[in-house]
């Protein structure tokens, strides 16, 4: 559960440096004065949220690649992020990629809209493809 808890927590990190634009370490900082999770969660989350601003750039490509008819300042926040941090695991952590798609969409779908998860899904399928084919 702490995975699960330190994603959601990712999220909400990565949604917060989205909304107001401040520096990767502000909005680290600021964060976590007002919120909490278990060290393990913590640790997991500060990994993704680091590993995507390290990557930005090569993440969001990705996304857009992907997504024929979204440009990605009009994709909502949290499937933006959602995707983000899904592909910061796929790229930086060995956690089966089924999982990892399993609990993005549900993450989703939980701080998204009704449609998030199944958008969400449509797009790392497609990414998934394309890093597999990458790694052969």
């Amino acid at each position: 559960m702490s995975r699960r808890k330190g994603r959601e927590t990712a999220l909400k990190l990565l949604f917060q440096r989205d909304l107001t634009g401040t520096s990767a370490e502000e909005a680290q900082e600021l964060f976590w004065l007002s919120n909490h999770a278990p060290s393990e969660a913590r640790k997991f989350a500060d990994s993704i949220y680091s590993y995507v601003m390290e990557h930005q750039d090569e993440i969001d490509d990705l996304i857009s690649g992907h997504s024929r008819n979204w440009k990605l300042e009009r994709m909502s926040a949290v499937d933006r992020n959602t995707l983000r941090l899904a592909i910061a695991e796929f790229m930086n952590e060995n956690s089966p990629r089924a999982v990892v798609t399993d609990e993005a969409v549900q993450i989703a779908g939980k701080f998204g809209t009704e449609k998030s998860g199944s958008f969400v899904n449509g797009i790392l399928d497609a990414i998934l493809e394309e890093l597999e084919r990458r790694n052969k």
